[in-house]
């Protein structure tokens, strides 16, 4: 003999179940899309260092080839093959992100003066071969400390949507109320 669960009960817990799923898919969209985010700020801020490890990349590839060849480096318990496909890799990736950069200015010089001024602070905090004081930026783009970093913060999540894509774009409107859209 089996009891019935009251039909109430059934209905509340359906409600808690579906409500927990749904706290649980938001929670799971915020992590990715926060992981994007995270990943594209590390790589615009460690974008002077991934740029200098690629340079020079033939020279450096023909130097030791031509090491290994007159056996200079049998002693090195390294293994080149793999840090010269690393370098490789980086390479290609920076390329990609060049254009992507170059994909995000185009956007941004049509998209207005705050477009472009987002822009222009990302490029000049992080992109360009020399460091820029963030007190000499402020002068010059005629803004505040809290200013300079709300736009380059929105300039990274733009440039995060043209570096990946949908996906990046998707996952940044799903994380904010309607009413921020």
């Amino acid at each position: 003999m089996t009891e019935q669960i009251p039909e109430k009960w059934i209905e509340v817990i359906t409600t808690t179940v579906l409500r927990e799923q749904k706290k649980q898919e938001h929670i799971a969209s915020k992590e990715q899309h926060d992981r994007r985010f995270r990943n594209t700020e590390l790589l615009v801020k460690n974008y002077r260092k991934l740029s200098a490890h690629c340079e020079n990349l033939p020279e450096q590839i023909g130097i030791i080839h031509q090491e290994i060849d007159m056996g200079l480096l049998e002693h090195i318990d390294l293994n080149l093959k793999e840090v010269m496909k690393s370098k490789q890799k980086t390479k290609m990736i920076m390329d990609y992100v060049d254009a992507m950069l170059l994909a995000y200015r185009s956007l941004a010089e049509r998209g207005g003066e705050v477009a472009n001024r987002r822009h222009k602070i990302l490029r000049d905090m992080y992109l360009k071969p020399d460091f820029e004081n963030p007190t000499a930026l402020m002068e010059r783009y005629g803004v505040e400390k809290t200013t300079l970093y709300k736009d380059l913060k929105k300039a990274i999540e733009e440039f995060s949507v043209v570096l990946f894509g949908i996906d990046a774009y998707v996952l940044q409107t799903s994380g904010k109320r309607v009413d921020e859209r």
